[in-house]
């Protein structure tokens, strides 16, 4: 049986249940003059039901809901960062000392780690052995290194690709807390007379080893994951 052509055409016309002659569907409002003699009808056009789904979301929505990178990539990127500054840790101890200690005799490579200064330059306060001297400097300017790998990785597949438009920038806020950063960890040596909440943090003279390589952790973890965010905040202050 052949459906007549008018059938087909208004079946096409029609998209849940609602149909539309000629336009978009509107929805008529009335409204009188103030004689009352004459009637005007408003039609306000509004969005084509089929479509309601296409456009929810605007453009913004769409694109922050999608990341540009897999959240497994990100989880087996963190795994990658634990075990590696483990391995770190547990392996420098028991490599040869000339080995590691070219980390505390060269400069170039003991400022691999900023602040690894102020604890050379207060070394001679601190009661550790040669191999753990060595040690300390080794482990912590390795860290650095492979903690600046990974904060650039972080902005430039993560954080790099989000609009400038979308994200509030704080660049003032942002720049006083990396000023502070950076000022503590090029001034933190050693220090037994630290009070107040963050003492615990300080280096002290009676630390073993693995006591200053934990809070030289600490330390590396928050600048690195804070300075590409300080320079997304930047970027997206400058492109606003």
């Amino acid at each position: 049986m052949t459906v007549p052509r008018a059938t087909q055409y208004a079946a096409r016309r029609k998209c849940n249940g609602f149909e539309r002659h000629g336009r978009p569907a509107i929805k008529p409002l009335r409204g009188l003059l103030l004689s009352g003699t004459t009637e005007i009808t408003y039609s306000l056009p509004t969005r084509h039901p089929c479509r309601l789904k296409e456009h929810d979301m605007s453009v913004t929505e769409q694109h922050a809901q999608k990341l540009p990178v897999s959240p497994r990539r990100i989880v087996a990127a963190i795994c990658v960062l634990v075990a590696a500054s483990a391995a770190v840790w547990i392996a420098t101890p028991h490599l040869p000392i000339r080995y590691t200690c070219s980390f505390r005799d060269f400069s170039t490579l003991r400022w691999l780690w900023p602040g690894n200064g102020p604890i050379y330059a207060d070394l001679d306060q601190w009661n550790g052995a040669v191999n753990q001297e060595c040690s300390l400097f080794s482990i912590t300017s390795t860290w650095s290194v492979i903690f600046a790998i990974f904060s650039i990785l972080f902005y430039v597949c993560l954080l790099s690709k989000s609009d400038p438009k979308t994200v509030k920038a704080h660049p003032v806020i942002a720049t006083l807390v990396m000023a502070y950063m950076i000022i503590g960890m090029l001034t933190g040596g050693f220090n037994d007379h630290a009070t107040g909440r963050g003492a615990w943090g300080a280096y002290h003279t009676t630390d073993s080893t693995n006591a200053l390589v934990w809070k030289a952790l600490v330390r590396e973890m928050v600048i690195y994951f804070f300075f590409p965010i300080w320079i997304s905040n930047l970027r997206a202050s400058w492109r606003q």
